[in-house]
């Protein structure tokens, strides 16, 4: 790693990544993004925090088209609202999956840490509280859990096809 001016930068196969702008970026859109993506989706905070996701979806209702033209407006309107929580659907399951596969151990618990903060949305007292940490340890965890979510996200925003939804939240150096 290298540092000037106080930012980290990342080095991997000469590409550089600037920790901190992507840990705030990430931040940033679990905080305030994907809270409305994961309520427009629909799926329940359980289903959420389970580790396994269902890969099946909303499925629409028909277009009849002996009905009415008010009837077939609504049918579209609908239409295009359900492709919207399809949307959500897929960018909840991409955030999901890549905070599942975050490490979860004893000395590096990132995915119990990013699921109870913006999945559950417990407050961060009683997180640190729960795993005897000190507000600063805590928030040091955080920072990583948050830094090690961005680097797995890009592969489940592409894998989910959520890329309208979720920006790329690596900083390039």
């Amino acid at each position: 790693m290298a540092g000037f001016m106080g930012v980290k930068i990342v080095s991997l196969a000469g590409l550089n990544f600037d920790k901190e702008k992507t840990i705030s970026n990430a931040k940033n859109f679990l905080e305030n993004d994907f809270p409305d993506i994961m309520n427009y989706s629909g799926l329940p905070v359980t289903y959420l925090s389970s580790p396994l996701l269902d890969p099946t979806g909303v499925h629409g209702g028909g277009n009849v088209n002996h009905q009415p033209d008010q009837f077939l407006k609504a049918i579209e309107q609908q239409d295009k609202y359900d492709a919207i929580v399809k949307d959500c659907e897929n960018a909840t399951r991409a955030v999901v999956e890549a905070m599942s596969s975050c490490p979860d151990t004893e000395r590096d618990p990132y995915r119990k840490i990013l699921v109870r903060r913006y999945v559950k949305n417990d407050f961060a007292q009683w997180i640190y509280n729960d795993m005897n940490y000190s507000p600063r340890t805590y928030g040091r965890k955080r920072d990583e859990a948050l830094y090690i979510f961005a680097q797995h996200l890009e592969r489940y925003r592409k894998k989910y096809n959520a890329e309208r939804l979720i920006p790329v939240l690596m900083v390039h150096g």
